[in-house]
């Protein structure tokens, strides 16, 4: 049950995480778990309890485990539908390497969570072609918009054992639709090549940091997709519980990092699918050529 929680994605997990105790709570809990009853597991091989790896007592990071997808041969993205023969027995072996030590309590949680939600982030945002404008990739955003709910169960869930769980089964997924959108590698460059002052063009800077705050939620808000606005609400806690990280402070990084990085990436988003309520034209659709595919730019000069 909690491979299909994982499924549809992530769209069962959203419903769950979103509960709270209330009066809806228990119609809430049916729907919710109908509707990971309904869903097929995704890869349930990737969901096979493992053994842990011994690759130091407090294993890797999301971001050094990622950075060993993109070197391996094995999980080279496929064409279209081949597959490559041992690339879930290589997955299974990577998020072995991902330890959560149930004994250390709920900081071990909530900083293996910040490693999930900075490691979403990234891969929606920055990941792309140095010269060509930005795409967000319909199927890495819902990474983004399902992972703060990971803080979600952890506040519900009492057993340390299920909320080990939780955030582990999670983590399959983050590397599995990395993977099927052709592996795109994260830049961070990219990101911060963007504004951190983010507003609508045709709008001249807004001189504080509060406006401009608003200037994003009122043009998330009404947007015709929904997707939008829970990306953003996303950043906004992001922004929130991690925006105050130092330079180079990021858990698993290797370089320095620029500050204000969830505002400069809540530009990207609002430029890419549209300032509705400014007057620019929506975006129809999220990018889906599998941005990770050198052949998926070939399209763009």
């Amino acid at each position: 049950m909690l491979v299909r929680l994982m499924g549809g994605a992530l769209h069962p997990f959203i419903l769950l995480g979103v509960i709270r105790p209330g009066i809806w709570q228990d119609l809430l809990i049916t729907t919710g778990i109908a509707e990971a009853a309904v869903h097929l597991p995704n890869a349930p091989e990737l969901f096979e309890k493992e053994e842990t790896s011994v690759d130091g007592s407090n294993g890797l990071t999301v971001l050094e485990i990622l950075e060993l997808v993109y070197k391996s041969s094995v999980l080279k993205p496929p064409v279209h539908a081949s597959r490559n023969p041992g690339i879930a027995e290589d997955i299974r072996a990577l998020c072995a390497k991902f330890h959560v030590d149930e004994s250390l309590g709920d900081a071990e949680m909530m900083s293996k969570i910040e490693e999930i939600i900075w490691a979403s982030v990234l891969i929606l945002f920055a990941t792309g072609k140095e010269g060509k404008k930005p795409r967000l990739d319909f199927f890495l955003m819902h990474l983004v918009t399902s992972s703060l709910f990971l803080r979600c169960y952890i506040d519900v869930l009492k057993n340390p054992a299920h909320k080990v769980a939780i955030i582990k089964a999670f983590f399959p997924g983050l590397l599995l639709y990395t993977i099927a959108r052709g592996r795109p590698i994260i830049n961070p460059l990219l990101l911060m090549a963007a504004s951190d002052k983010p507003r609508p063009r045709m709008f001249p800077a807004l001189p504080t940091k509060s406006l401009r705050a608003v200037a994003l939620i009122d043009a998330c808000q009404y947007a015709s997709d929904v997707h939008v606005t829970k990306t953003l609400r996303t950043l906004v806690l992001a922004s929130k519980e991690y925006g105050d990280t130092p330079a180079g402070g990021v858990i698993g990084a290797f370089k320095r990092d620029n500050p204000k990085f969830f505002a400069r990436a809540a530009g990207i988003l609002m430029d890419y699918t549209g300032w509705k309520v400014y007057g620019q034209a929506e975006r129809e659709d999220w990018d889906r050529t599998g941005l990770g595919w050198e052949e998926a730019w070939n399209d763009e000069a």
